[in-house]
């Protein structure tokens, strides 16, 4: 019977010799994992041992420089005591030593007034004018010495430099094209809404008819915008163009009734309305946008202002000014409406705009 080939191998010669060499290399290699284990697990233990011990003596040096920089800033606070203390002893004699001065002087001028009225008493009259003449002489020459020293000092102080700005002011005609009506008080500004007008426009025509019973009636419309705007509409007498013969020989202009508005007062809703100057004049503020909206060459600005922004409304003139708008404002008195009178108006202010006091 034929032998297998495991047979053969385990036959071949060598084979125990390959056996221990293969047995020692893997001793060998358990050795070296073993040897490498103990260093790293020697090195792990050794760095956090290290580690706790400098933490340790960080942890006991940390008391000893909140310990060194207390005691620093004693000796800075005790050395600034110190000054402090020397500074008061050296105000406190130097006070001492000019009461003493002037004590001094104080007594030297009364003895010396004293024996000026001894020497005065004994002079004639007609020598005692002549000593007050002169002694008045003497001191309006020392008043004139101090002047020209003050002046000599004046002249030669360098001089401040006012800067003169010039602000461009409405010429009194009257205000074409879009108007603008802004409102500004409290140092804040805002505008009255276009939609005000108009929503008034239509109420005066919703309430027209209160006129065949009534000769005037008024009404308040709003808030829009923040403002509430009261107007007074009335009958009045109007002449026609066209004369019509009344009676024998006679020419007479035809009158006739029909409703006006009179006037309207314009009062904020809310205080404070508005925003401030400050915030206005940024590119993205509501002031910004109605100028966006009403362009220069075809929008007139008119500010109603009040005595507590007037600063203010030179800054808004400015702004205005730079923009190339057409202003006008027109001044009320604090808590006081905005009164205004119709387009056309004899009341009308000369400055065209809607605004009258």
């Amino acid at each position: 019977m034929a032998r297998s080939a495991e047979d053969e191998f385990a036959d071949m010669p060598g084979q125990d010799s390959f056996l221990d060499v293969l047995t020692n290399m893997v001793g060998i290699i358990i050795l070296l994992v073993v040897v490498t284990a103990l260093r790293t697990s020697q090195a792990t233990i050794k760095a956090a041992v290290d580690e706790k011990r400098a933490l340790l003596q960080s942890q006991a040096a940390a008391p000893q420089r909140e310990l060194d920089d207390a005691a620093r800033k004693a000796r800075l606070a005790e050395e600034n005591l110190k000054n402090l203390m020397g500074q008061v002893v050296g105000v406190r004699g130097e006070a001492e030593l000019r009461e003493k001065e002037r004590n001094y002087m104080t007594a030297y001028v009364a003895a010396f007034e004293q024996e000026l009225d001894e020497r005065r008493s004994t002079l004639s009259d007609e020598k005692q004018r002549d000593f007050d003449l002169r002694r008045k002489l003497a001191e309006s020459q020392l008043a004139l010495e101090n002047l020209g020293r003050e002046q000599i000092a004046l002249l030669s102080a360098p001089a401040e430099v006012e800067a003169i700005e010039n602000e461009p002011t409405p010429l009194a005609e009257r205000a074409a094209g879009n108007r603008v009506y802004m409102y500004l008080s409290g140092g804040r500004v805002a505008t009255v809404p276009k939609e005000l007008f108009d929503a008034t426009t239509d109420d005066l025509k919703e309430n027209v008819w209160r006129l065949n019973n009534e000769s005037h009636f008024t009404r308040t419309v709003g808030p829009v915008g923040g403002f509430r705007l009261r107007y007074l509409v009335a009958l009045q007498a109007v002449r026609l163009g066209g004369p019509e013969a009344v009676g024998v020989g006679a020419q007479r202009a035809q009158v006739m009734a029909r409703p006006q508005l009179v006037w309207f007062k314009i009062t904020p809703a809310t205080t404070p309305l508005g925003e401030s100057v400050e915030e206005a004049i940024q590119p993205n503020s509501d002031f910004r946008q109605t100028l966006r909206e009403n362009p220069a060459d075809t929008s007139v600005v008119v500010i109603a202002v009040y005595p507590d922004s007037i600063h203010e409304l030179h800054q808004l003139k400015k702004e205005l000014y730079t923009a190339r708008y057409a202003t006008a404002y027109v001044p009320f008195k604090q808590g006081q409406p905005m009164k205004g009178v119709p387009t056309g108006s004899s009341q009308q202010s000369r400055s065209g705009e809607v605004f009258a006091q």
